[in-house]
């Protein structure tokens, strides 16, 4: 819509290092993921997660933006950790 183009949450076969484009639309969403690992250990209060897929995702309008995600297998989305401030977003508890 209005030039916007689509993005990938997630490469169906994340290679390390491998950029990709989570949105785009001109001077207004312009977020970029980076596949850093695939196989990390993760622990939340959900629990402890292994073969966990960790990215950095930025935004090439706000250079300071800066997060790793925890992406692990059969839970999704486990831990974001803002590079910045340090600051952790927790899963607390699993679905059922």
């Amino acid at each position: 819509m209005n030039g916007a183009k689509p993005g990938i949450i997630m490469p169906a076969v994340p290679i390390v290092g491998q950029p990709f484009r989570q949105e785009y639309a001109a001077c207004e969403a312009e977020d970029m993921g980076e596949v850093v690992a695939t196989n990390q250990p993760v622990t939340v209060p959900a629990g402890s997660f292994t073969g966990c897929l960790q990215t950095l995702d930025t935004s090439l309008l706000d250079p300071d933006l800066q997060e790793h995600k925890f992406y692990c297998p059969g839970v999704g989305l486990a831990l974001i950790v803002d590079l910045g401030s340090g600051v952790r977003e927790e899963l607390i508890q699993k679905a059922p």
